[in-house]
């Protein structure tokens, strides 16, 4: 039998016409790639989960608190231009937020004791006083029928 013809090679390129360089080599076919050897299971397990929270957070850890309350309150709260919010946040050294959520003010402080006189400032204005309820006030004035008592700082 004769042998097969060999292919002829491609045209050179048009560079390879222009600059005169030597025709390009035409690519071997690629062979194809041998299937992955299957992997074993993994042998070391995940480790578990807390079964628990941890009872402190750590000393350095921000303190986030969120108080609820009566969302018709929000102006209480605020204040005249915002007097009331500044002045809890300068005493206190906590951030409030009482204008994203309806009803809700959201306190940011470095620590639980700035966290714990901003969320007990708030709850003097914006907090319920129900019957039952025992209350510290101070009498700020005695008229005919009783008196008037202030409960908190926009409480008589």
């Amino acid at each position: 039998e004769a042998p097969a013809p060999e292919e002829a090679p491609p045209p050179p390129s048009f560079l390879a016409r222009l600059f005169g360089a030597a025709p390009e080599p035409t690519p071997e076919p690629e062979p194809e790639p041998e299937p992955e050897p299957e992997r074993p299971p993994p042998t070391k397990r995940r480790p578990p989960t807390a079964a628990r929270p941890r009872p402190r957070l750590k000393r350095h850890a921000p303190r986030v608190a969120v108080v609820t309350f009566d969302a018709s309150r929000v102006g209480d709260l605020i204040g005249p231009r915002g007097e009331h919010l500044r002045e809890i946040e300068d005493e206190t050294g906590a951030d409030i937020d009482a204008r994203t959520v309806s009803g809700e003010a959201t306190i940011f402080a470095d620590s639980m004791r700035q966290c714990s006189a901003a969320r007990k400032l708030v709850l003097d204005i914006v907090g319920e006083i129900r019957v039952g309820d025992e209350v510290r006030g101070t009498v700020t004035d005695v008229r005919d029928y009783g008196c008037v008592v202030r409960f908190s700082r926009s409480r008589e």
